[in-house]
């Protein structure tokens, strides 16, 4: 297959795009360059095509930086804002506030007119949707680093100015009548047609999101291309038995995409396929055919050039990632197939295998395993999803006029969508269902390669070429077989055996283990139970001897199945509902003495005394409750923070903080809501931070700057993967981190 140079010019605005929004002020001198490029090899068709595109991106960059970036506040402010996509909940465990996280356009601050592009972070209004403008108080701040430079603005306070009307007020009700139709059914089928047919993931449990995300089945619940694909086709053949002609067809399929997407809301996946499909329908009035390969090389670029954004985004380069696996790979494999098992079958098999492939190397990025089952349940799920797709669009046609009809499609949509369900449970017991693999490099790696190796056995003629793919493949395969074996024993062998704390990586979770004479504290279990089992297992504990749980969010308290029936005291803090009154009634049938602290309870842990700081008995369950513990021992000195925010953190302050901590785990897995005066006052010579890939930008810009500014050198799980602290005899602090980093200072 040859492949069009506009493809070229889009992975080459897509690198650009990546840099520029890392450092945007580079981008008036790249904008300069690549004109430069555009005049002097204009005669170059595929030098003039890749300065073409580097060219707008640039230039777009160049004139939508200051859109992104601010100032630097140093408190709260007020704040107007229009919400410019659909919020999507980052929190869904029952017992904590409901989090969400949604890009929005700030028009106000602090009464000042402002233009200013931003993703903001909280507890938002019930029922707030795209185009609401919202106003409230929140603490705004860059964020720069690893990612894209841009504004983030964590809200503490907000509510509803004014709602959305028009057709965007008509989508926003229609929406919510289809979550609510769909949830009044029992089956996990129900709340899984709301993100196939539209894209709603809210109404999603923890226990599914978990099993998805553990079958790669996760980029269901968002909307794809082929829901825009479905459309356009259902349109297209009403229409046509309507006799409309084809200028008449193009353009009611045109309308028909548009209402689509003001349904689904601007998702990164749907403006990827909304600008695919309407360029290939724009195509049909020239009476040309594009291929699909430069189609979706002249989207990239469009898209990217509009906002150059996108290209950090997953979402995006997931929706990229699959269309060019099914275009590129798929016709390799359909033939490949087809002789064995039909045209049809091999047809059905091919596309999402296609698609999945693909995938992977960015899937690995935030979860460096690999599940044996993932291929045959993504195509089962993939002839499923379509149909649960069609059928709950339907039904949302006919919301509020066929209520009736609705309800028999929104339920007969379930059927297919609980199918997808049951298959993420039922294989998450199977065998290979969870190999994990070194993260970083090593994992994408793999998959590429792995990638390539199908590429080279399926799509090239060459006899050679496909040897040396099954070669690389059969490399691939062990390697896999050798990292989930044979690594782990070699990282254990040089792993110190003296260690006193430990910072587990659990994800975006909290799971710190701390060693005195023999006895072992665990403070925090983490977000789920198998990432806390292997650090377990990983260290060799097998049973805890103190257990905090310093509040009941599920990042703090979901791994407990791992050690229940293995902990022999537990301290939790107050209970503000019947979630947290579950888990205290599971530490205590496993066999746990459960008892409930405040300020001024001590103990013991290996005859190094340990005190309890916070909460002081007039907090409300939550964030701002979680237990603090100080540790004296006489070699070291720790402190743990739990998840309080800068209000608590400035009381337990005024209420006295030890001085000169050898060791601070740092509070909320370093969220920007901090206080200045604590980090300054304890004076720490090592920060940890239990951190993972996450939507709330943890740890935060500003988080760190205090860190460095206090002089605190840290570690972060999300980076150095398991990370141990040996304390010497002369106080020193060794550490060792899976991945054989430093701190950063």
């Amino acid at each position: 297959m040859t492949i069009p140079p506009v493809a070229y010019a889009a992975l080459a605005s897509w690198g650009v795009a990546l840099m520029l929004c890392v450092n945007p002020e580079w981008g008036v001198m790249c904008a300069i360059a690549s004109a430069g490029m555009v005049f002097a090899f204009r005669r170059h068709r595929m030098v003039l095509c890749l300065a073409l595109s580097t060219l707008v991106v640039a230039a777009s960059v160049a004139l939508q930086a200051a859109t992104h970036l601010a100032k630097p506040h140093s408190g709260p402010e007020h704040f107007e804002l229009t919400l410019t996509s659909g919020p999507s909940r980052i929190s869904r465990a029952s017992g904590e506030v409901p989090r969400f996280r949604a890009d929005a356009e700030l028009r106000k601050l602090d009464g000042r007119d402002v233009h200013l592009r931003a993703t903001v972070f909280g507890a938002l209004p019930e029922n707030a949707a795209w185009g609401d403008s919202l106003t409230g108080e929140g603490q705004l701040e860059p964020r720069r680093g690893d990612g894209p430079a841009r504004l983030t603005l964590t809200i503490s306070s907000i509510q509803t100015h004014h709602r959305a009307e028009g057709p965007l007020g008509f989508t926003r009700d229609l929406r919510q009548r289809f979550l609510e139709d769909a949830s009044r059914l029992p089956s996990f089928g129900g709340e899984l047609v709301p993100g196939l047919a539209i894209g709603i993931t809210t109404g999603i449990s923890e226990a599914l999101a978990e099993a998805m995300r553990d079958a790669s089945l996760t980029h269901l619940t968002a909307v794809s291309g082929a829901n825009c694909a479905g459309v356009l086709a259902a349109t297209w053949w009403m229409l046509a038995l309507c006799g409309a002609r084809r200028a008449a067809r193009i353009v009611g399929s045109l309308a028909a995409l548009g209402g689509f997407v003001l349904l689904v809301t601007p998702e990164p996946s749907v403006i990827r396929a909304a600008v695919m499909a309407a360029l290939a329908l724009l195509a049909l009035i020239r009476g040309s055919v594009i291929g699909g390969v430069a189609m979706l090389g002249i989207t990239v670029c469009i898209v990217l050039g509009a906002d150059p954004w996108l290209a950090w985004n997953l979402g995006f380069a997931l929706s990229v990632s699959a269309t060019a696996g099914i275009l590129l790979l798929g016709p390799a494999l359909h033939r490949l197939l087809s002789d064995r098992v039909g045209p049809g079958v091999a047809l059905a098999i091919a596309v999402p295998l296609a698609a999945h492939l693909a995938c992977q190397p960015l899937i690995m990025m935030l979860s460096p395993s690999i599940n044996l089952w993932s291929v045959p349940v993504n195509i089962i799920a993939g002839w499923c999803a379509p149909l649960a797709s069609v059928l709950g669009v339907t039904a949302c046609l006919v919301l509020g006029w066929a209520d009736p009809v609705a309800h028999m499609f929104v339920w007969l949509a379930s059927l297919p969508a609980d199918i997808i369900a049951h298959l993420a449970f039922s294989i998450r017991g199977f065998p290979g269902a969870h190999v994990p693999l070194p993260p970083g490099v090593l994992a994408v790696g793999v998959a590429i390669a792995f990638l390539a190796s199908i590429a080279l056995a399926t799509v090239t003629q060459s006899t050679r070429l496909r040897l040396l793919g099954v070669a690389l493949g059969i490399t691939m395969a062990a390697v896999v077989a050798g990292t989930s074996i044979v690594a782990p024993g070699i990282r254990s062998g040089s792993r110190p055996e003296n260690w006193r704390i430990a910072a587990c990586p659990v994800g975006q979770g909290d799971a710190f283990l701390v060693r005195e004479n023999g006895e072992v504290m665990l403070i925090d279990t983490g977000p789920e139970p198998r990432a806390l089992r292997t650090c377990l297992d990983t260290l060799g504990v097998s049973h805890i001897d103190v257990l905090v749980l310093t509040h009941y969010d599920r990042d703090h308290v979901g791994g407990l199945d791992a050690v229940t029936g293995r902990v022999s005291r537990a301290l939790v803090g107050p209970v503000g509902d019947a979630h947290g009154q579950s888990v205290r009634n599971a530490l205590a049938s496993g066999g746990a003495s459960v008892t409930e602290v405040h300020r001024g309870d001590r103990g013991e842990l290996g005859e190094v005394p340990y005190r309890v700081l916070w909460p002081n008995g007039s907090t409300e369950p939550g964030n701002d409750s979680s237990i603090v513990v100080s540790l004296e021992g006489p070699q070291w000195s720790g402190l743990f923070l739990g998840d309080l925010g800068a209000e608590a953190q400035a009381a337990l302050v005024r209420a006295g903080v030890p001085r000169n901590v050898d060791v601070v785990k740092v509070a909320h897995h370093g969220s920007a809501d901090q206080d200045d005066g604590l980090y300054a006052a304890i004076h720490a010579r090592l920060g940890l931070i239990g951190v993972g890939v996450n939507r709330y930008g943890h740890p935060t810009a500003r988080l760190l700057d205090l860190l460095r500014g206090d002089g605190i050198p840290y570690l972060r799980t999300d980076r150095e993967g398991l990370s141990l602290v040996e304390v010497g005899a002369d106080r020193s602090l060794e550490l060792w981190t899976e991945r054989g980093s430093a701190p950063e200072r």
